[in-house]
């Protein structure tokens, strides 16, 4: 038993034994296998071709290696660094690359400075990988769909030049100044940058011109590049590429990505964005000045001088200026200077005649103690801060300067802001300071505040009202502006007034004589020094920053007489700022509850802006005079006929269509256009129809637009009538009924001139309710038409409830009757007065 045991035992050893030498055997054949790959592939050459100049001032290029489990940028300057040669046409060095292993690299430079070793980075936050095959081959960066020999691995210095920072554009006629920030990368100079190219556009981005070639780059020093004759009015689009100075010479980096060479890396670009920008037209501007003596009278503006000429008592020149800009100007003779000093302007043409026109008074300058560029203004002063407060003129877009003085002799500037505010703490408490408020033309007068103590200055205090004054103020819209006109006010106690002010409200502002009105509590459109009596004043806004479509606001002008404290206020006018209405879109446009629904392509223009007006502001507007007369006259005559029956004023709105020239639209619409109109609780909905203004016979005319009436549409929960129309007027809600008798039945048009622009009428052969009309009539009235030869033409006319009637100038054949004078004979036995009526009616072909 032992000796098996023993034999058995040997054979295990000698088992082990063979399995032990195999292994060892396998693992030698495996190791020379990994030698004999490892001197295949252990070598490979990373090349960094151009992108780096040879310069002397170049100490190394680096291959840092391995591979972090968790990468940051900041851990490239902690791994091992590996010099790279430079060979006259690109650097390089060759590294032990272990096959199956995925390798983390990055470049970077080092040169000596008088200050130190400096080193530089790749112009790109991404890191480079290479995975390295069995079989002597590589992918870069993840690309395994691209195998490429690792001894052929060449890379460009990664990210092309970048773009440049912070682009502006600053517009004059004709001209346009871009400026930029050169690009850095961290700090430095960016190596590979040789300049910049420029492209324009016209056709929003696309279509793209080069304003210089690559033979005529801006140098990468520079900041700023002018280009002129460009056409005013156009809109361009601005895109700048910068130039790798190194790649292939001179190259335009001209698509998504750097230029591709055999093996090259490709890496992002980034287009600098595209910046449109629309030049200001040339107008013709003319300076009047009225100057009471006869020396020769100069303009000066933009640094020139130039004479003006005589016409009639006042002195005129004209000069091509910017629009939208703002300048400062002067007058003077051979040996005077204007008192009013200097003066600006801002250059508006919204008439669109291509002319601007400032007239000003010789002496006639702003209340003294308030430049032209604020309305009022305030100190308050604290033991914490000094608070300053002021109103800008809305047609100043400059900067407000706060100036400060300890003796007034050495002044300086505080602060100089676009807001309307400031705060200081910096002052030393107990101090006596001086200051002033104003721009760096013209300053207020200076007020002392002590430090640290409570005091409030303010200026002025408030508008003291003197009177009221009727300048035959309007205000209309026009595009998308204001347009003001008002008469000045005549001569008060021998002087002009100095300057006006043109306030504004969401409601009819109560103001009388004696009043005391707070500048801080009020909105302008306007500040501006006087002119003289018997002239006018007339000016563009834009519209109020809160202002928005089909909103009401009540326009005042201020007219300041010396000071303050006399200061007349003009009666007001009402206006209503526009909706635009596009005729591919069509919409709904409201006003409370009123409200105007086109339809798609209803507009017969393009583009047009619509305004609605309630009664109260008909009433109030001068602009509306002569319409709110003949509402009234309407108003007092629906009394007198019995299928109408007035509501309220209430329901009376008047609705307004313009071109975007200002002329009314007065073609038919296209398709479908209705007006909803409220009505008050105590109207009896079922008996509601819509009238419009027949402003030529001076009566409410019930509205439709077919020879049939049709109700409206009644919602009781919103008491509001919908209906259709066929244009546009005033409109009104009214109860309706029968007449009692025919004696006061009427037809019009007469004479009856088919398609002579009368929407009555109709506007062309095939208006369905072109024709004549016949009103005033009980509800059981028959009509027939006669010849004048007593021939009939047609018997079979029947009015409606309403007590109207419709002829369509066919005869009972349904033919067109020719023209000619015609019968008709209004019958009714069951009239409680008039029964019959018998009248003629001309028809002009």
């Amino acid at each position: 038993m032992k000796k098996i045991e023993g034999s058995w035992k040997s054979e295990v050893r000698r088992f082990i034994s063979l399995i032990t030498d195999s292994l060892l055997l396998i693992t030698g054949f495996w190791f020379l296998i990994t030698l004999f790959c490892l001197s295949l592939a252990g070598s490979a050459s990373a090349v960094f071709k151009s992108g780096i100049p040879a310069s002397s001032k170049i100490k190394a290029v680096y291959l840092r290696g391995k591979s972090p489990d968790v990468l940051k940028n900041s851990e490239f300057y902690n791994w091992a660094a590996s010099s790279m040669s430079f060979n006259g046409n690109f650097w390089r060095t060759q590294v032990n690359l272990t096959p199956g292993n995925t390798f983390y690299y990055k470049y970077c430079l080092e040169y000596e400075t008088a200050s130190g070793t400096v080193t530089i980075w790749e112009q790109s936050q991404k890191y480079h990988t290479i995975y390295v095959t069995y079989n002597n081959t590589a992918f870069l960066d993840g690309d395994f769909e691209n195998e490429i020999p690792v001894t052929s691995i060449f890379d460009n210095w990664a990210g092309a030049p970048l773009p440049p920072d912070g682009i502006s554009v600053e517009v004059s006629s004709g001209r346009a100044k871009i400026s930029w920030t050169v690009p850095h990368f961290g700090g430095r100079d960016i190596l590979d940058l040789n300049g910049f190219l420029i492209y324009l556009s016209t056709t929003d981005g696309k279509n793209w011109t080069n304003c210089n070639d690559t033979n005529a780059l801006i140098r990468s020093s520079e900041t700023s590049a002018e280009f002129v004759n460009l056409t005013n009015n156009v809109t361009y689009w601005l895109k700048m590429r910068s130039v790798d100075k190194y790649e292939y010479g001179t190259v335009d980096i001209n698509s998504d990505y750097y230029p591709d060479a055999v093996f090259n890396r490709r890496f992002p670009w980034f287009y600098s964005p595209s910046l449109p920008f629309r030049p200001d037209r040339i107008v013709l501007c003319k300076f009047s000045l009225l100057y009471p003596g006869n020396e020769k009278v100069y303009l000066e503006i933009g640094g020139e001088e130039i004479r003006m000429k005589r016409e009639g008592d006042r002195y005129a020149c004209w000069r091509t200026l910017v629009e939208k800009e703002t300048y400062e100007y002067s007058y003077k003779t051979q040996n005077l200077s204007d008192p009013a000093g200097l003066r600006s302007v801002k250059i508006r043409d919204i008439d669109g005649d291509g002319k601007f026109y400032a007239e000003d008074v010789w002496g006639v300058e702003t209340v003294r103690g308030i430049p032209d560029s604020i309305i009022g203004w305030k100190i308050v002063s604290s033991s914490a801060s000094i608070d300053f407060l002021w109103k800008k003129n809305p047609v100043y877009n400059g900067k407000i300067s706060v100036f400060y003085s300890e003796n007034l002799s050495n002044w300086f500037v505080l602060v100089s802001t676009s807001a309307e505010n400031f705060s200081w703490q910096g002052f030393t408490a107990g101090k006596k300071y001086y200051f002033a408020i104003g721009d760096f033309s013209s300053q207020s007068v200076p007020f002392e505040i002590e430090a640290g103590s409570s005091c409030l200055v303010k200026v002025p205090s408030s508008f003291s009202i003197s009177g009221l004054i009727d300048q035959n103020l309007t205000a209309s819209d026009y595009k998308s502006a204001l347009k003001v006109v008002c008469s000045v006010p005549q001569e008060k106690s021998g002087k002009f007034a100095s300057s006006y002010l043109v306030i504004y409200s969401s409601y009819n502002i109560s103001i009388s004589t004696g009043d005391a009105l707070d500048w801080e509590d009020l909105d302008f459109l306007i500040k501006n020094k006087g002119v003289p009596p018997g002239g006018e004043i007339k000016f563009y806004s834009d519209l109020p920053a809160s202002a928005g479509e089909m909103k009401a606001y009540y326009i005042r002008n201020l007219s300041v007489f010396g000071s303050y404290s006399n200061v007349f206020c003009s009666l007001p006018d009402v206006f209503v700022t526009p909706a635009e209405i596009s005729r591919k879109t069509g919409g709904v446009f409201s006003r409370d509850k009123m409200s105007v629904a086109f339809a798609k392509y209803s507009l017969p223009v393009k583009r047009a802006y619509l305004t609605v007006y309630k009664w109260p502001e008909i009433e109030i507007s001068r602009k509306f005079e002569t319409l709110k007369n003949k509402i009234e006259n309407a108003n007092a005559r629906s009394s007198q006929i019995s299928y109408q029956s007035f509501i309220s004023t209430e329901t009376i709105f008047l609705i307004n269509l313009k071109k975007t020239n200002g002329a009314p639209v007065g073609k038919n619409f296209k398709s479908e256009v209705k007006a909803t109109i409220p009505y008050p609780a105590s109207a009896s909905a079922e008996t509601l129809a819509p009238f419009y203004l027949d402003e030529e016979n001076g009566f409410w005319a019930l509205a439709k637009i077919s020879p049939e009436f049709v109700p409206p549409v009644i919602n009781s929960s919103s008491r509001t009538a919908t209906f259709p129309v066929s244009h546009f007027s005033v409109y009104c809600l009214m109860k309706t009924q029968g007449e009692k008798d025919l004696s006061s039945a009427a037809v019009y048009p007469n004479p009856y001139k088919p398609y002579d622009g009368k929407w009555e009428t109709g506007h062309s052969d095939g208006d369905a309710w072109s024709g004549i009309h016949f009103t005033r009539l009980t509800s059981q009235t028959k009509i027939k038409i006669y010849t004048i030869d007593g021939i009939p033409v047609r018997s079979r006319l029947n009015s409606t409830g309403n007590g109207e009637c419709y002829w369509d100038a066919k005869n009972d054949d349904g033919r067109f009757v020719a023209s000619g004078l015609y019968i008709y004979v209004a019958e009714d036995p069951n009239a409680l007065g008039v029964k019959k009526v018998v009248g003629k009616i001309a028809i002009v072909r």
